[in-house]
């Protein structure tokens, strides 16, 4: 049994995500026309064979769209892949588990000429393309984990790698910091991104320059709703190392037009694909950035 490591309080949302995503429920579907269980979608077409090779990229492309969606960002990613591996490495147990019991029913009753037995060889069928999936899938799976942890031999951990920062990536550039102090009075202006009775611009330029969170005494108050913030932060990413929905949360500086604390979960479930500023937002950004 793979080992199962402890998942942090504010990560259990993340991982019960990642783990459904690697129960193998991808390879099945509903079928009435052979008495409701779920079965392969092998079994819609008898000639049709489960991508051994597709299936697991488009597991992992999942997770790292699930990732992206998050804000997460290396260090986090990181740390949600490492909790997985025990899922990984059993993936489809409960399919194959599944899959065994209903060719064990099929053998009982091989008699009754209302069974189609040829459903039985299916089975065997799909429990070998979930073992190899899930063999290539660990494979897949080390591969994308190693890609996007540091070289020991080039990483040196300083003091400002254990600090709590956003990290923009043109900190030093001074017109790259006047253009982003522009952008963000233009966002007032134009969609209330603060509340500009307790916050100022400058107050949120200070936090997403700082080099350390934890010593920043100020609250950010927003104007707008989570959906829009949360849009803002999708555009804004490109520009930092750091810019995650979860840093947001542990940083406890931002607090929400309600007034509430903000946190990661919120944030996430505030994406929004159309909405009222959006176009207004995307021309904001193209001037600025």
């Amino acid at each position: 049994m793979p080992i199962r490591r402890k998942v942090p309080q504010r990560y259990r949302d993340y991982y019960k995500t990642l783990k459904y995503m690697l129960d193998g429920s991808c390879l099945f579907n509903r079928m009435s026309d052979v008495g409701g269980y779920y079965y392969p979608y092998i079994l819609k077409s008898y000639e049709d064979k489960i991508d051994i090779i597709n299936s697991p990229n488009r597991i992992l492309k999942s997770i790292e769209d699930y990732f992206k969606d998050n804000l997460l960002n290396k260090e986090e990613q990181i740390l949600l892949l490492e909790l997985i591996e025990g899922d990984v490495k059993s993936f489809g147990t409960s399919r194959v588990s599944d899959l065994n019991k209903k060719i064990d029913f099929y053998k009982r009753f091989s008699d009754s000429p209302k069974l189609d037995q040829s459903l039985v060889l299916e089975f065997h069928k799909s429990i070998n393309a979930i073992l190899e999936i899930r063999k290539v899938l660990e494979e897949k799976y080390w591969k994308y984990l190693e890609e996007l942890k540091p070289n020991p031999k080039q990483s040196k951990i300083t003091e400002n790698d254990t600090m709590l920062s956003f990290k923009f990536k043109h900190r030093l550039n001074k017109d790259k910091v006047q253009k982003l102090n522009e952008l963000l009075i233009s966002l007032c202006l134009k969609v209330e991104l603060l509340n500009e009775d307790k916050t100022s611009t400058e107050d949120l330029l200070d936090v997403l320059l700082s080099q350390d969170l934890m010593k920043e005494s100020t609250h950010i108050y927003m104007g707008c709703s989570n959906v829009t913030f949360r849009y803002i932060l999708d555009k804004l990413k490109p520009e930092f190392h750091n810019l995650s929905l979860s840093y947001i949360e542990k940083s406890n500086i931002f607090f929400s037009k309600g007034g509430t604390k903000m946190t990661s979960q919120n944030l996430y479930s505030s994406k929004q694909s159309d909405f009222a500023h959006k176009e207004q937002i995307d021309k904001t950004f193209s001037s600025f950035l």
